[in-house]
């Protein structure tokens, strides 16, 4: 599963401050403001005019994505939009597509909307699965995304098979734990839908639960009818456990010879499930840790890591918090392959 994506901008002239009626700052005419954004390099936001509510949301939905700066003045119309929806009993068609919108804004004060609408038992099934959608597509600030972790749980055991898999995917997307999170995941590991059970194995394998450990296993040495897939393989990427290079070293004999994205993430769990990647992991921590926090001195700030491979965190620790970064520390990386002189380059400029 991917993310719906999120189509950049061209950047042009200074766009409009406010949703107002604009025309192109470079033709002067008022278009479709994707036609216009893809032709001019400049955004249109188009008068509401007694359009459909639907079309409304879908340019509020187009403008913000990707382009923060328009967020603050969008988020409040898609707000009122939502609230004269929900009071309404508005078609679930424009629903969604407001929910889709205040998904494409990735930022806080739009979860905050959707999480207050709580829109987890809607009826229409379309609205339930944009709201899943929306709330895996960002980190969010912690006492957000608790929040966001709660209705993505609810939605975990939703009727229909997409709601259920989206969940189980931003679940892991927003390294939710704990023990009603592990509970709701291991539950989806008989989901009668296999890319719901396979993205709760991988959410469940972010958290380190040893369920997801047995059923990784099981599952590898014992594919149903859809065989090896590349999120079963993933499960083993984010468990990084040594138990199952017995069974990764027999699929790698069964698929010699073959190259393609299921044997790259294949070679990539065996790399992560080594012995010897725990003990250099610790060891590139350390040399890592001091060298950031010497290119940190006398800015008032330290780095110290929490949990350990494969779930390592940094926190950056200054006077007045000790914040988690955004990332665990290897989620892209290997110790087999990571570049320390770069990685520390990374870290300064993400300091908060």
């Amino acid at each position: 599963m991917t993310h719906t994506p999120r189509v950049p901008w061209a950047s042009g002239p200074a766009g409009p401050r406010s949703l107002v009626h604009g025309a192109c700052g470079r033709c002067g005419r008022v278009r479709d403001v994707v036609a216009r954004a893809a032709r001019c390099g400049t955004i249109v936001v188009m008068p509401d005019r007694g359009r459909p509510a639907r079309r409304r949301a879908e340019q509020l939905g187009e403008l913000v994505n990707g382009r923060p700066e328009h967020v603050a003045d969008a988020v409040p119309e898609l707000a009122a939009l939502l609230a004269a929806l929900l009071a309404s009993g508005g078609d679930d068609a424009t629903t969604r597509e407001v929910v889709v919108a205040l998904g494409h804004a990735w930022d806080d004060r739009a979860v905050q909307v959707l999480l207050a609408a709580d829109l987890t038992a809607h009826p229409g099934r379309g609205v339930r699965l944009a709201l899943a959608q929306a709330l895996g597509g960002g980190l969010p600030a912690a006492e957000i995304r608790a929040g966001a972790v709660e209705q993505l749980l609810r939605l975990s055991a939703d009727p229909a098979a997409d709601v259920r898999d989206w969940a189980c995917f931003g679940l892991g997307v927003l390294y939710a734990d704990g023990a009603a999170v592990r509970e709701a995941l291991a539950a989806r590991l008989d989901d009668p839908d296999g890319d719901t059970r396979d993205e709760a194995l991988v959410a469940l394998g972010r958290t380190g639960d040893r369920r997801a450990l047995t059923r990784a296993g099981r599952v590898l040495a014992d594919p149903d009818e859809r065989g090896v897939t590349l999120l079963q393989l993933q499960a083993a990427v984010e468990l990084a456990a040594p138990e199952l290079l017995p069974v990764l070293g027999a699929i790698t004999q069964e698929w010699s010879g073959d190259d393609d994205e299921h044997t790259a993430r294949l070679d990539r769990a065996l790399r992560r499930s080594t012995p010897q990647a725990a003990a250099r992991a610790a060891a590139l921590e350390r040399r890592l840790v001091d060298a950031v926090n010497e290119r940190l001195a006398g800015r008032a700030q330290a780095v110290h890591l929490a949990g350990r491979y494969p779930r390592t965190t940094p926190h950056f620790r200054t006077e007045h918090e000790d914040a988690g970064w955004w990332r665990r520390l290897w989620e892209d990386d290997d110790p087999s392959s990571l570049d320390l002189p770069l990685d520390v380059d990374t870290w300064i400029v993400n300091a908060p």
